[in-house]
């Protein structure tokens, strides 16, 4: 019997969807299905039995149980091609040992959390290139990322060895050495990464979470209302340039647990913060650039140009995002290497038809040569940063 004042939910049948990839003894695992509760088909991505990623896609109230089903195989055909395509240019990049390419690609890596993959990439990188400070700021991030903290303090260390002026090393290495307990090193490294860019909102708002944590050691209450004045102004500032921090659920309740001095409260809440701002930087890395920088044997000048268009519009949000300048000078190098190619696909034409031809002979000779220093420069982008 029904119950006239209840609404009338209708039953949806779920599908599932599984398929298993092997890739040096790893097992890569996804799986496809519609939530009913949720309304949407989710697909999740294992690697060797750990969650890794997840993708949500609503779908409309009503919806036949044929539509469903297709929904479902779609998503999970396009995360499986994703994925196959990831770990075939994961081989590819290993084989072929160019260090621009693996690095490239262990970038993408990194931000699709696969960090074995990643981490064997930058070893084979910086084994080609012992002073790539780039690969050792990566690597200090992924080593970060999958819990090796002292790998990632050593990685860490080296890129800013190599370039002390990058306000992202600094900030990098002062995330390592507060996930190893050590505030005052961390505090220094945030305090030095500021020096660079005033602007840098991630550095204050963990300059915060490493004052959080030294003031949480401390035993004179004088040390520790400053200690507390002083968090909440750098907490503030970081809430000056980047306004979202404030509006996070936790932000709020990690204010109010470092007024009662819950200090242990107070800072798991409020590196959740941060964590959900990193997040929201791997998605937007990912929506912008990662199907490029995977597959780079694809690009052309047309979707070069694209990616041009979306970095720049990035930095305006981000002027100071070493990553995204980076890979905005590769871009443009590369597109203009593509355009130089063709000037010289014509020049070659023309000799081929006119062999007699001294000066377009002269000009084909000359282009030949500015064409391998581009790509010298190219190589040397990634040296000298």
């Amino acid at each position: 019997m029904l119950c006239a004042d209840k609404p009338l939910i209708e039953i949806m049948e779920t599908f599932r969807l599984n398929s298993k990839l092997r890739e040096k003894d790893r097992e890569y695992l996804i799986q496809t299905s519609n939530d009913a509760s949720l309304g949407s088909v989710s697909t999740i991505v294992y690697v060797d039995g750990m969650r890794i990623d997840t993708h949500n896609c609503p779908h409309p109230e009503k919806v036949t149980p044929k539509q469903l089903l297709g929904m479902v195989k779609k998503a999970h055909g396009e995360r499986k091609k994703e994925l196959e395509g990831l770990l075939q240019a994961y081989q590819r990049a290993g084989a072929e040992s160019d260090s621009d390419k693996m690095f490239l690609l262990s970038s993408v890596l990194f931000h699709k959390r696969l960090y074995y993959e990643a981490l064997d990439l930058l070893k084979g990188v910086i084994s080609l290139r012992t002073e790539y400070h780039q690969a050792y700021d990566l690597l200090g991030q992924t080593y970060l990322a999958s819990g090796q903290v002292g790998l990632a303090v050593e990685s860490g260390l080296r890129a800013v060895e190599l370039c002390p002026n990058y306000a992202d090393y600094r900030n990098h290495l002062g995330e390592a050495y507060l996930s190893s307990g050590s505030a005052g090193k961390a505090i220094a490294e945030f305090e030095a990464a500021i020096g660079v860019n005033m602007y840098y909102s991630e550095a204050y708002f963990n300059l915060g979470l490493a004052h959080i944590l030294e003031v949480s050691n401390a035993t004179e209450r004088l040390h520790i209302q400053q200690g507390i004045i002083r968090i909440q102004e750098y907490l503030s500032k970081a809430g000056l340039v980047y306004p979202e921090y404030l509006s996070h659920r936790n932000y709020q309740e990690g204010l109010k647990a470092l007024e009662i001095q819950d200090f242990g409260r107070a800072l798991s809440l409020l590196r959740s913060v941060a964590e959900a701002r990193k997040e929201l930087r791997r998605q937007e890395f990912i929506s912008m650039n990662g199907r490029l920088l995977a597959h780079p044997d694809t690009w052309t000048v047309e979707n070069l140009g694209k990616q041009i268009k979306s970095l720049r519009t990035q930095l305006e949000k981000h002027p100071n995002y070493l990553d995204m300048q980076t890979e905005l000078v590769y871009c443009y190098m590369e597109q203009a290497g593509m355009i130089w190619d063709q000037g010289l696909e014509i020049c070659q034409i023309i000799m081929e038809t006119h062999p007699n031809q001294e000066r377009i002979s002269g000009i084909l000779e000359g282009a030949l040569d500015v064409r391998a220093s581009m790509l010298e420069t190219i190589k040397g982008i990634s040296k000298e940063g």
